[in-house]
């Protein structure tokens, strides 16, 4: 192998090198973006489906176009677990209640973790 190879070959190992880092950190940039919209973006609702929205502020706005969100962001993952209505924002490991629409029954039956709403905790506890 003549020089110029060897130095054609190591500027294609470096060019991937480098390809495969700035890869990285785009993904690791991307979610400390989705990350930071979660902690501060403003809760609210969309069709009845909890949402992420910026509330006009500039820098929010910056970051869902960033992430190719729509404004507001639906994130239905976010809802009770036990009502499904409203923001979950509270945890428990109390039995979930299953309700039997043929014999009007309610059983439950227990998880290790439910997220739900302030007043679906209150109603479980007391």
């Amino acid at each position: 192998m003549n020089k110029e190879q060897v130095s054609k070959d190591k500027v294609r190992e470096a060019a991937e090198f480098y390809k495969d880092i700035n890869q990285q950190k785009y993904a690791d940039a991307r979610e400390i973006i989705e990350s930071l919209c979660y902690q501060f973006g403003y809760q609210t609702y969309k069709n009845g489906v909890p949402c992420l929205g910026s509330a006009g502020l500039s820098a929010l706005e910056d970051a869902f176009v960033i992430l190719g969100w729509e404004n507001p962001h639906p994130v239905p993952e976010m809802a009770c677990e036990l009502c499904g209505k409203k923001w979950a924002t509270c945890g428990t490991s109390a039995p979930k209640p299953k309700y039997d629409p043929k014999t009007g029954m309610t059983e439950s039956y227990t998880k290790n973790y439910y997220r739900c709403c302030g007043d679906c905790f209150t109603k479980l506890r007391n």
